[in-house]
């Protein structure tokens, strides 16, 4: 597919930026299309992993869904779909060959992206992980369940612990210069369905150039 608007179905052989990753019946809150709406994502977004092999955020393989306008219907199924993003997430990037299992087959870090600033502030730019960067994502979650914004705090503290539990394993050491941190939905992308947490590791601001992945005590200068 090309567009999750004006759908067009090809063999996932041929060049295609979307891939169908399920139909899911359902015909909850059809009388509140925001409700629906905001479901549909939800559901939606939590197909992707199923069908990458991936995890829910974190990676350049994001989930997308066919519209009620171009689904007949839409009263009773949603149709999630994925694409694969561009490295410095500028669109959505053509691909031939099917995303299911990718990640399972050429693994997490072909996937991954990274940002020129501490994910856990102002994140800047989303870049390729071989350009200069101080943060790196190891993968992410899905927050369930689906429902309204438990606040700040407690959204904050229950993301960081999940990303805390699986950072150490990603960099196989605790370190003082390098932190686990977390990047999350805020309440506005969270009442529309995205109820999403990337794990990310950071440095203490100086730049590296490759993965951080098994890192372990080696200096943070051997990854420039």
């Amino acid at each position: 597919m090309e567009s999750s608007r004006d759908p067009k179905k090809v063999d996932c052989s041929q060049p295609h930026k979307l891939e169908v990753t399920a139909v899911v019946p359902n015909s909850e809150h059809t009388g509140d299309l925001v409700k629906r709406a905001s479901l549909r994502n939800y559901t939606c977004q939590g197909e992707a992993p199923k069908y990458t092999g991936g995890p829910a955020f974190g990676t350049i393989l994001i989930s997308d869904q066919v519209g009620t306008s171009a689904d007949p219907k839409s009263g009773e199924q949603f149709v999630c779909l994925v694409a694969k993003t561009t490295a410095d997430d500028s669109g959505y990037e053509s691909v031939q060959g099917s995303l299911k299992g990718i990640v399972t087959k050429e693994g997490l870090a072909k996937y991954a992206f990274c940002t020129t600033d501490k994910a856990s502030g102002d994140p800047g730019k989303i870049i390729p992980c071989t350009q200069p960067h101080v943060s790196e994502s190891f993968g992410g979650f899905q927050n369930t369940p689906f429902g309204p914004y438990p606040g700040e705090d407690k959204m904050k503290k229950t993301a960081l612990d999940k990303c805390r539990q699986m950072g150490k394993d990603f960099l196989g050491s605790t370190r003082g210069d390098i932190v686990i941190s977390q990047n999350s939905s805020g309440p506005n992308p969270w009442a529309k369905g995205t109820q999403l947490t990337a794990c990310f590791v950071q440095t203490d601001g100086t730049k590296v150039t490759k993965t951080m992945k098994g890192i372990g005590n080696k200096p943070l200068s051997s990854l420039k």
